[in-house]
């Protein structure tokens, strides 16, 4: 088994703001610059108390482009939810450990809680954002039923 951190997936975007491989180097550097302040401000502040206007100064790009990229704040926390999770990963991970019939039981668990906390740490930003607002936002709790959903 890998010990690697579980890092968010790669996703090239589109002209348009979505999802796909014809994004240019400017564009993708300009999204994952928004994803990467929204990710961090919204672990640290909340999504409610972070106006757009400041992922934009954060990302230093102008405010427009979120809602160019994404539409809207919503839509922009549903993308880090789509796109910056380790969950599936992780699963991935927990299958190739338990499909080696001849490993040892006691040494897999142990192996498998060691990468769930590396992940977790590795993550903490994402995991403060999963707990905090899937209790408080009903996209966040919808969002994190149907990460589980995928991991289980």
């Amino acid at each position: 088994m890998s010990r690697e951190p579980f890092e968010h997936a790669e996703t090239l975007p589109t002209a348009e703001g979505g999802s796909g491989a014809r994004g240019t180097t400017e564009t993708r550097h300009t999204r994952e610059q928004l994803l990467d302040a929204a990710l961090e401000l919204f672990a640290e502040r909340g999504f409610e108390a972070t106006p757009t206007k400041l992922i934009a100064e954060r990302a230093g790009v102008p405010n427009g482009l979120i809602y160019y990229y994404f539409g809207t704040k919503e839509k922009l926390l549903e993308t880090l939810f789509t796109e910056r999770t380790f969950l599936p990963r992780l699963q991935a991970h927990i299958k190739e450990a338990f499909a080696d019939g001849y490993a040892n039981p006691r040494l897999t668990l142990i192996q498998i809680c060691t990468d769930f906390y590396a992940a977790l740490q590795h993550n903490a930003p994402f995991v403060r954002i999963l707990s905090h607002e899937a209790g408080l936002r009903p996209i966040a709790h919808t969002l994190v039923r149907q990460l589980a959903e995928r991991v289980t």
